[in-house]
């Protein structure tokens, strides 16, 4: 109360202009032609093979080229990142209640722009070097209704709806090859992350899932300091959905 909105205005030109030294101006074009090719192979009518091969493209973003605090530097010579990825897979649903999907992938990821933290207390942006992530990607979904009706012969999925028990996950391993953080992890890059659960679907009218995210540690910088060390966390999620009138009104919590 009392406060103006234009004194928060200035407050706020006023610690933006006396923590930035200099004010700077980038204009940046870049034409580029991407590739890629996915071929799919059909095993059964229900599961088939898959590879998939596609070029990638990053480039610098505002905040890597032009510098906004006074303690950050940005290489005159920013580069901006390519990729090629490659992934080798089979999907399918061999049966009405079991989908999978198993697949292994291999990322190249060249020039990648990132942050790195000088002894001076400075941060620098520049491109911290080539990167490669190889790992696999798991996932699948069982109906346990539906496998117990396929199993006894009976028919409980049309009175009871389905309960669906869910895992995805991703194993990887990234390091850096070249540059200056040759060895070490990119930024964000756990070894894995894994999400299971159950979902209960009585009809697509009502829906109740619990799932459970776990994540494992990993760093939010590319030269891996402390400060920047991220530990393992997992996350609970419950979800409830349903419709109360007809198929016009439906509520949704979590």
């Amino acid at each position: 109360p009392g406060i103006r909105l234009e004194n928060i205005w200035q407050s706020i030109k006023e610690n933006v202009n006396l923590d930035k030294t200099t004010l700077a101006e980038d204009d940046d074009f870049s034409f580029v032609a991407l590739a890629g090719m996915g071929l799919q192979y059909d095993l059964t009518g229900a599961v088939n093979l898959y590879s998939n091969y596609s070029q990638g493209y990053r480039p610098k973003i505002f905040t890597q080229a032009v510098p906004i605090g006074s303690n950050e530097t940005v290489n005159e010579d920013l580069e901006e990142g390519k990729s090629w990825a490659w992934d080798l897979g089979i999907r399918g649903n061999p049966k009405d209640y079991l989908t999978l999907d198993v697949n292994v992938f291999h990322l190249i990821f060249n020039d990648q722009t990132g942050s790195v933290s000088l002894s001076d207390g400075t941060t620098n942006f520049q491109n911290v070097g080539d990167a490669e992530h190889n790992g696999i990607e798991l996932s699948g979904e069982l109906d346990l209704v539906g496998l117990w009706d396929a199993w006894q012969g009976t028919q409980l999925a049309e009175n009871l709806g389905s309960l669906n028990t869910f895992y995805n996950a991703t194993f990887m391993r990234a390091r850096f090859t070249e540059g200056p953080n040759d060895g070490f992890i990119p930024q964000y890059a756990p070894e894995f992350i894994q999400k299971g659960g159950l979902e209960y679907n009585f009809k697509d009218r009502a829906k109740v899932s619990l799932s459970g995210t776990f994540v494992d540690e990993h760093f939010g910088n590319d030269n891996n300091t402390t400060q920047f060390y991220i530990p393992s966390y997992k996350v609970w999620d419950l979800q409830m959905e349903g419709f109360v009138y007809k198929d016009m009104v439906s509520i949704f919590g979590s």
